[in-house]
């Protein structure tokens, strides 16, 4: 590529150029024309050694790159955010335990690690009863919990293997089942959730 020019285009379905005596093939106009009829079209000026010329419309490559790269950003990030908002939060520190089944427990677990500007979260478990304390949040770091809300105290009660829970405060993940594993079987927990709004 030797040379680039703007050409002014007139309300013509086609145009051609010549370049150095030569007449370039005709290239045909089909971007809309600006006012008055008349409208800037860029054109590529491809010359060869001959002196012959090709007349091209050329395609805002940049202005492309551009958008495919902040769309991957974007992408990215919101990516980035969900797995974020996913992840469970740091454990501080055991507030209740809850027998269920032979040798295992419902925990109430809290995470006040986002500080004093963070509102308290409330994790729910149901794992195997360990002693002590430090050793069963280590074992309930790989765990998922079957509730995430901001409320205290919101298991109410376990019947057999059903879990009664109630809340007035924002729920950030339920689910209503989990799993509890003794003696090397597996047993389907079913959680019961009623979550109404605070009375003001």
């Amino acid at each position: 590529m030797e040379q680039l020019e703007l050409l002014r285009v007139f309300p013509k379905r086609s145009c051609c150029v010549v370049l150095d005596g030569h007449r370039a093939e005709r290239a045909p106009v089909t971007r809309p024309l600006g006012h008055g009829g008349v409208s800037l079209l860029m054109v590529m000026i491809l010359k060869t050694r001959n002196g012959s010329g090709k007349v091209l419309n050329m395609p805002s490559h940049t202005a492309t790159r551009w958008l495919i790269g902040g769309l991957f950003v974007l992408t990215l990030g919101q990516a980035l955010w969900i797995l974020s908002a996913d992840s469970t939060p740091a454990l501080t520190k055991i507030v209740s335990v809850m027998p269920i089944g032979k040798k295992s427990a419902v925990y109430e677990v809290l995470s006040d690690a986002g500080g004093a500007t963070v509102p308290l979260t409330y994790l729910y478990f149901v794992a195997e009863k360990t002693q002590p304390d430090d050793q069963a949040l280590q074992s309930l770091r790989r765990l998922t919990p079957f509730l995430v809300t901001r409320q205290s105290g919101a298991v109410k009660y376990v019947e057999g293997l059903r879990i009664a829970a109630r809340t007035e405060e924002q729920v950030y993940s339920y689910s209503s089942n989990s799993v509890l594993r003794e003696d090397g079987a597996v047993l389907p927990v079913t959680i019961e959730l009623t979550a109404t709004a605070r009375q003001k």
